[in-house]
């Protein structure tokens, strides 16, 4: 009874003849029911994901709009702790365009770099390293956290993460996932995310967002080393050994962004021509990854 009122509700979202501002109520109505009446609890998700529930969300995400996108990727992430809605997550497909959930996301991720002037993320990190003081983070204002807040990037990186790395569905922290790899892993790293979608402009948009977290990192990492060297806070301060990880921190940083700047560069590059197979796009993903690294070689020196 409960799962046909939400079909029922999603029917009518979905409905073109009904005002689009109703619609938007009637789903956000929708999606606060399941966090609270369906996620809760093991047995009712099971039985969420056998009525085409997760379906039902992918296909709103579709023609939804920014920011209400944000709240059905909060409740998608919510879900893919669950290892049969994961399953239904990874396998969806549109019936309009054929695409699946990754093609999904990756479009979003693109349209809300363009909404937000986010030219790249380096771009990003030196808005956020100019707007940094001791006196805005002493005051819990920090940047590179404010920019997390209400954006999709942290929530399709989550998504992303859980459906496609995660190695158990009780592994609710993705502890192992969330670990760094060395720089000498990144590469293959690199490729094996690539490898989840086909187009080119989707590879360079998962590249982005399987690294999204260590860029994270990268940032935190700047305005803690910018706290400590104003010391305009008690009791901030680095030790050595801190500063020292703080600048490796720093060239790893710029590793990723160079390398992510130059897959996307690229893949436009390569857009231009004709299509290239996914041995070919390996190669160019290697030959990049040297380059990149080679650059960050001459600026430690």
């Amino acid at each position: 009874m409960v799962f046909d009122m939400v079909t029922r509700m999603f029917e009518l979202y979905f409905a073109e003849d009904v005002d689009r501002n109703i619609n938007q109520n009637i789903l956000l109505d929708l999606l606060h029911f399941i966090k609270n009446a369906i996620i809760r609890y093991n047995d009712q998700v099971k039985l969420f994901v056998k009525a085409k529930g997760i379906e039902h969300i992918l296909n709103a995400l579709t023609i939804s709009k920014y920011p209400i996108q944000l709240v059905i990727l909060t409740t998608l992430v919510d879900l893919a702790i669950f290892k049969s809605a994961k399953c239904h997550i990874k396998k969806w497909k549109s019936a309009k365009t054929g695409k699946g959930y990754l093609e999904s996301v990756c479009e979003i991720w693109r349209r809300e770099i363009v909404r937000f002037n986010f030219i790249d993320d380096e771009f990003m990190f030196q808005e956020q390293r100019d707007a940094t003081t001791a006196i805005n983070l002493a005051s819990l204002c920090s940047p590179a956290v404010e920019s997390m807040f209400m954006c999709a990037q942290p929530k399709i990186y989550l998504l992303v993460h859980l459906v496609e790395f995660a190695q158990s569905e009780n592994d609710y922290r993705l502890q192992d996932q969330y670990r760094d790899e060395p720089d000498n892993d990144i590469e293959e790293s690199t490729i094996r995310a690539c490898s989840l979608v086909s187009d080119l402009q989707d590879k360079a948009t998962v590249a982005h967002i399987y690294h999204y977290y260590s860029l994270k990192l990268g940032e935190i990492w700047n305005e803690n080393d910018i706290v400590a060297k104003t010391g305009d806070v008690d009791g901030v301060e680095l030790t050595p050994a801190i500063s020292q990880s703080v600048e490796a921190m720093a060239a790893r940083h710029s590793y990723l962004t160079a390398l992510i700047t130059m897959i996307k560069s690229r893949v436009a590059d390569l857009h231009a021509g004709e299509s290239v197979s996914r041995k070919r796009y390996n190669i160019v993903v290697r030959q990049i990854a040297g380059v990149a690294m080679l650059g960050i070689d001459e600026l430690k020196s």
